[in-house]
């Protein structure tokens, strides 16, 4: 190892001891817990035996302090395994004590490579040339356009930044400009331990649970530059499932929940009705408070009636109901798709709210994401919410006529889809579902669903607001823009999953803050043999399509 590695290694174990009291705070519970967990299970995890080497690496970059993500990583990769492929787990330093019981205990990997031992303490020349020049800019734009060699470091460091506003505004002053500054520096680092990673192991494929934030979109941008298999597994809607979606430069904009064209040309036009299997499976899956169920966000919620809703939040009963579903401010707003407001989540959200003001023909509701509290939770942050802040910065104060519901209102999502009579998002989950009721959602921005036909899109900022200020004069969607949402819900809700619930379970052993909080059971002792997990894993080694479709045998 060079000597600035070691330095960088060094400077790294001392900043965490002076900065994070805490940073061992869970070994022991950690160590407990994983001990049980591979006496209970390790006997059959290990006795696959393995084929002759293919020739080919599969990389695994496991990024979470969580025994739930690095227990899927390594059934997928023990199973890839078998079909011949070596399998190098790559992850972080801080992450060393569960990825060393788990990736190499438990699952008996022995190639386990962790990213600061590559990383240089000192910068290249074109580094420091970007970090300068981040200190002297004063619009947010020109750093979002940033690169270093083939990654987007500008964008996806002002995205890191921005997780750690409440509000999500990014305001460039000198103390901000000096802090996306270091991240754009880091992430250059992280680039160039990437690209002595992949010249060490010389991956087909790689396999990452994100590509978003800096220290994972390097390996992201550097694997389809270089036409390297990339895979993003993440965790969805439905319990006992995880979707995937495979990367290229020209769809590396889209969301791992998107449905890429050649899946949805496959459905579009076919005269299967949906429409009763969808509808049902909303309702089920709110009122069952399962979707998101690691995050908890339909969990001791009731289900209300229109009458008391309006009843409740004394609203006009004559007139029609519009809701504005807020996204996360700080959220992945800067990597997915294209905003119609440059600035991002935050200044749509401001925007709306300010033309709504002066449309009175409609209630208006203003429904705070209820991921709201997963992320303050996470953030330990208890102020007043990200979307509140950024309204009264800008406009002094919530106007009379918006109505706000707050993420932890004890009213069950799936009762307004009872009420709405339009839904506004840019590019959220609710454009997929309130279309399947007949309702027009007007979006702003692209990815996930726009230009499928069932929602209301805008090709300027200007066309946006105009749709806001007269939206009472937007007609319901009809049949057939409704038979089209059906379709494409089904697609997503239905077909993308991956489920894994006939080999292994979802349980929740530890509170939301701990790192044990989600975990698995294994409820099928021969796993490895088991067709589900063979499909999804076939789709990886066979496949070239984008999105994993579950009725699919690969």
């Amino acid at each position: 190892m060079k000597l600035s590695n070691i330095l960088y290694k060094i400077k790294y174990y001392l900043f965490k001891f002076l900065k994070s009291e805490n940073l061992n705070k869970y070994d022991k519970d950690i160590v407990m817990y994983t001990e049980k967990f591979k006496e209970k299970y390790g006997e059959f995890l290990t006795t696959k035996k393995r084929n002759s080497k293919n020739g080919h690496t599969v990389l695994i970059f496991s990024t979470l302090n969580s025994p739930y993500s690095m227990n899927i990583e390594s059934i997928i990769a023990k199973k890839l395994e078998e079909y011949g492929f070596s399998i190098v787990i790559l992850t972080f330093i801080h992450l060393k004590k569960m990825s060393d019981i788990i990736h190499g205990e438990i699952y008996d990997f022995n190639d386990i490579l962790y990213l600061e031992d590559f990383l240089s303490i000192g910068n290249s020349p074109e580094a420091k040339r970007l970090y300068n020049k981040v200190l002297l800019i004063n619009d947010v734009n020109e750093i979002k356009n940033m690169r270093y060699k083939n990654t987007l470091v500008g964008i996806h460091s002002l995205a890191s930044f921005s997780g750690i506003v409440p509000s999500g505004k990014i305001q460039i002053d000198r103390k901000s400009r000096k802090n996306i500054a270091k991240i754009v520096r880091s992430s250059c680092r992280i680039v160039d331990g990437i690209e002595k990673i992949i010249e060490l192991t010389k991956p087909e494929k790689v396999l990452v649970l994100d590509k978003g934030t800096v220290g994972v979109c390097e390996i992201f941008y550097e694997s389809i530059y270089r036409e390297i298999d990339y895979l993003q597994w993440a965790s969805c809607h439905e319990p006992n499932s995880i979707i995937v979606k495979r990367y290229n430069t020209d769809n590396f904009r889209e969301h791992p929940f998107s449905v890429s064209e050649k899946t949805w040309n496959n459905y579009k036009n076919n005269n299967e009705n949906y429409s009763e299997f969808v509808l049902d499976y909303f309702k089920k899956g709110y009122l069952d408070g399962k979707w998101f169920e690691y995050k908890k966000l339909a969990t001791n919620k009731a289900l209300v009636t229109k009458e008391e809703i309006i009843k409740r939040l004394k609203l006009n009963s004559d007139k029609k109901i519009a809701i504005i579903f807020s996204h996360i401010l700080n959220d992945a707003n800067f990597f997915f798709g294209k905003d119609l407001f440059k600035n991002g989540f935050t200044e749509w959200l401001v925007k709306t709210v300010e033309v709504a003001s002066k449309n009175k023909d409609v209630n208006w509701l203003l429904k705070l994401h209820p991921a709201n509290i997963f992320r303050r939770k996470n953030m330990k942050y208890q102020g007043e919410y990200g979307e509140i802040i950024a309204i009264k910065e800008s406009l002094g104060k919530i106007p009379e006529n918006i109505t706000i519901i707050p993420a932890d209102i004890n009213i069950n999502p799936y009762s307004f889809f009872k009420i709405a009579d339009y839904g506004i998002t840019v590019r959220g989950t609710i454009g997929a579902e309130l279309p399947c009721f007949g309702v027009p959602v007007l979006t702003a921005g692209t990815g996930r669903y726009s230009g499928r036909g069932f929602t209301i899109d805008s090709d300027s900022v200007e066309e946006y607001l105009d749709k806001i200020a007269n939206i009472q004069k937007i007609p319901a969607l009809s049949e057939y823009q409704k038979d089209l949402a059906i379709k494409h819900a089904y697609l997503f809700f239905k077909e993308r999953p991956a489920k894994y619930d006939s080999y292994i379970y979802d349980i929740y052993p530890y509170p939301q803050e701990h790192p044990l909080n989600r975990d698995i059971e294994i409820v099928d002792k021969n796993l490895f043999d088991n067709k589900d997990l063979i499909n999804l894993c076939n789709f990886i080694k066979n496949s070239k399509d984008e999105d994993y479709i579950s009725s699919r045998m690969y």
